[in-house]
Order: C-alpha cells, then structure tokens, then sequence
C-alpha cells in the first residue's frame, strides 16, 4: 500500500490492484455539478478517491454513501474515509442489487459511478478483477434502470465510460426516460481516439446540451491548459 497525495486530502491505494487512483474518477470527480446536491450515492467506490475528492466541492451540507460489492474495495473505501476524518460519508459492502432492495424508497440527488467496463469473453481468475473490470458484476442496463428509481426528479446520473460505449449508454438512459444533460469526452492525446466520456443525466432535461471535449497532454507530452483547470484543486503538481 502507498498513499497518493492530493492538495487537499489524500487516498491509500495498492497500485498492483485495480482499486488504486486512476485519471477517469478524479476527472468525474471534478468535473461533475454539484451544486444543491445534499444526497449521493457513489455505485463501485474503489479506493474511494471520487467520493473523497468530490467532497472538497460540496458547498451545503451533504452526506455521501459509497457502495461496493467488492470486500476488498469496500475496506479500503473505509479505510480511506477515516484517514481523511470524514464524517459526513459511509461506505457499505454491498451489491447494488441489495443496496436498492434494502433502500427501495431512498432518492438521491446525485448518483455517481465509474463502472465495470470490459465486456470480453477473457475473463481473469482473480475475482478482485473480475468485479472492477467486468461488466458482467454491473452491467450498464441494470446500472442505469436502478439509478433512475432513485434518483430524486432533478437529480444527476454521472458516470464515466469507454468512449466506445457512448451509443449504447445513450440508448439505455432514453428507454429508462434519462436525458442527457453535459458530455465530456476525454482523449489521452490530441491525435489519439477518445479515451473516455463522462456524462450527466437527468430526468428532467436540459434546455441546451453541453458538449465539449478535453486533450489530457498536448503534443509536446504536457498537461493541457483545460486539464489543469479543472484538476488544480486536485493534483499537487498543478
């Protein structure tokens, strides 16, 4: 284990194991609105790191559950909680389907996931692995129906995705009545294909779709100038 330090908290991780402090969740993190939102809910929290960083955003008085179906997650999510003396944040172990079943009449202002993302006939042996990586522990469509059924009538759907998947996740939020409100999509370069998108639903709808893209690195191999904007308040080296 080793601690990655931002300005403002910092995160245990293992960098040999998938739960460990990646580019796509501080960025969510980030970049995500937050504005009014009192009740969240982060689906697969990891080390923890989205919903920690999120926290330093929060301008009202708000309370944060984190969910993990993962053991190993769920302990480091806790143990990363009470390193940074957070009060207002509680992380459970718990499959999302339990966790709705358990809550059915809970509503969130905002619900937060980096999902599974690789749905691959390989599966790995480790089931660490197999629970962070693969769709098949969440896959998108049980994903997006249950947020819907607790999301609150103006709150967020954020989440972070392969850019690849951008269609299919478009699709299943339209059939359960989620509109898409804000999309970023990410490229590690300027010559690369997109890397990621993150995107906001709601139930309600925007008047004006916000679209944008952003470049981590430029061509000479330095972070562009929107990238530090929206992660100054995060990385130490910004």
């Amino acid at each position: 284990m080793n601690i990655f330090q931002f300005k403002k908290f910092k995160i245990k991780q293992n960098p040999a194991s998938v739960f460990k402090v990646n580019t796509e969740a501080v960025l969510l993190s980030a970049w995500v609105g937050v504005e009014d939102k009192k009740n969240i809910l982060e689906i697969g929290s990891g080390s923890g790191v989205l919903s920690i960083g999120l926290l330093q955003r929060l301008t009202i008085p708000s309370f944060i559950t984190l969910i993990d179906i993962d053991e190993n997650a769920y302990r480091l999510s806790q143990e990363n909680i009470i390193l940074n003396n957070t009060e207002n944040m509680e992380a459970k172990h718990s499959s999302l389907e339990n966790f709705s079943e358990s809550h059915s009449q809970i509503k969130f202002d905002l619900i937060l996931s980096n999902p599974p993302y690789f749905e691959t006939n390989y599966k790995s042996t480790k089931p660490r692995n197999v629970y962070a990586k693969y769709t098949d522990s969440l896959n998108y469509e049980f994903l997006v129906k249950t947020s819907a059924k607790h999301l609150e009538e103006n709150g967020i759907l954020a989440l972070v995705l392969p850019y690849d998947d951008l269609e299919k996740i478009l699709s299943i939020g339209s059939h359960h009545n989620l509109h898409l409100n804000r999309q970023l999509t990410l490229f590690s370069r300027p010559h690369k294909k997109p890397l990621r998108v993150l995107l906001e639903f709601s139930k309600t709808g925007v008047d004006k779709l916000e679209i944008k893209s952003l470049c981590i690195k430029d061509r000479d191999d330095e972070y562009t100038d929107g990238y530090k904007e929206y992660l100054k308040d995060y990385y130490t080296i910004f």
